[in-house]
């Protein structure tokens, strides 16, 4: 649950933010409902399961240029086993700075290290959402989810790695965006 005084999310039971001390009231949004006025209803970040193939080929590429190193016996050389290592840290941070942001009236996506990108998109534009699990991510309990929109810049937008349980989350409030905005799809046949 997250406060609406400061923005920091809480556990689903606090009566009390655990940033300001302010209490929290339980809205509409937090107890799966919908509600008028924008509040955030969840946030995250994909899974770092989707670097497992980097991180696999990092820590052989590290290995392979160590051996290298070894074979070589030059100091400068040593350097060499760390370039697969910063390319895994900057995979990880890549994926640790994506935020995608669900609240009651858009989906907020962000990304970038150093340059920052902020994608709006109004729900109300969502049209359709696919699920995709691939095995792994099934295991796990994660999906894909690949919205297509209504949205001129961004047609389609994918969720990678995202709890199940956010496509349901996210339906509910498309829905209600919808009604709110009496918005409906008109299909012309040719």
């Amino acid at each position: 649950m997250f406060c609406k005084h400061c923005g920091v999310q809480n556990d689903a039971d606090a009566r009390f933010c655990k940033n300001c001390g302010k209490p929290i009231a339980a809205s509409p949004a937090a107890a799966g409902g919908v509600t008028r006025e924008e509040t955030p209803v969840w946030q995250g970040s994909p899974s770092q399961i989707v670097n497992v193939t980097p991180f696999i080929l990092s820590a052989l590429g590290a290995v392979l240029a160590l051996a290298v190193a070894a074979a070589l016996q030059h100091p400068i050389w040593l350097l060499l086993p760390l370039l697969p290592v910063f390319y895994a840290g900057y995979r990880w941070l890549q994926v640790r700075c994506q935020i995608y942001q669900i609240t009651t009236q858009r989906l907020l996506l962000t990304e970038g290290i150093i340059a920052r990108r902020l994608d709006n998109l109004e729900l109300y534009r969502v049209e359709d959402i696919v699920v995709i699990q691939p095995p792994l991510l099934r295991l796990l309990a994660l999906a894909n989810l690949v919205l297509t929109t209504a949205d001129e810049s961004s047609p389609k937008i994918v969720l990678r790695a995202v709890p199940l349980n956010v496509r349901e989350m996210l339906r509910q409030h498309v829905e209600a965006c919808r009604e709110r905005r009496r918005v409906s799809e008109l299909r012309l046949q040719q």
